[in-house]
């Protein structure tokens, strides 16, 4: 974008900011606000296409593919095969973020270990939604984390509870990820 002058370095730093904001794969957030930077809506619309038809096709070949090779023994024997690997894959995930989240600047956090067995708990016990159980435990860190202002925001009136909310988020850095939770908390609080 750059090279080619479409913009300076600074409006591709800004794309990339507002881009890491919203939410979506930050490859198609960049080039939908480039093209449009650029081109206007036409220019979003090809950006954001430009970017999605590559995998798309691929998806869709392999798609194909795997079709056609469904019954086939070999491709059933690498399916087999790749089980394992990614098993392995998962359980890395699994480490490196559990790392981070229980024991961070190696420090053990009982907090997120309750939270995660909660979760986890509610997942196959309960048979709970995901969406559901990311909420309970947005709420539970909320609660463990901030419970005076949680308090606060669930038995205040909303105005108080904003004004609350927004002295929250500039006050402490880990509170603008809750920002949406307590706003969701403040509206529950407003019709109830």
């Amino acid at each position: 974008m750059v090279n080619h002058g479409f913009m300076t370095s600074s409006e591709v730093t800004d794309i990339v900011a507002i881009a890491e904001m919203t939410p979506g794969s930050l490859g198609i957030n960049c080039a939908t606000f480039a093209g449009m930077r650029v081109a206007g809506i036409p220019g979003e619309i090809f950006a954001t296409l430009g970017v999605l038809t590559p995998t798309f096709t691929l998806c869709v070949l392999a798609a194909i593919f795997f079709k056609k090779m469904k019954n086939n023994r070999y491709m059933a024997h690498a399916m087999y095969a790749i089980r394992p690997a990614t098993i392995g894959l998962i359980l890395s995930a699994v480490y490196v973020l559990g790392k981070s989240a229980y024991f961070p600047q190696a420090s053990f956090n009982l907090t997120s270990l309750l939270i995660g067995f909660t979760a986890f708990y509610l997942l196959t016990r309960h048979k709970l939604s995901i969406p559901k159980v990311i909420c309970c435990a947005a709420l539970l860190g909320i609660l463990f984390c901030y419970p005076l202002q949680a308090f606060y925001l669930l038995f205040h009136p909303f105005p108080f509870s904003f004004s609350l909310l927004v002295y929250i988020s500039f006050s402490s850095p880990p509170a603008s990820y809750i920002l949406l939770l307590t706003s969701f908390l403040s509206l529950i609080n407003l019709f109830s």
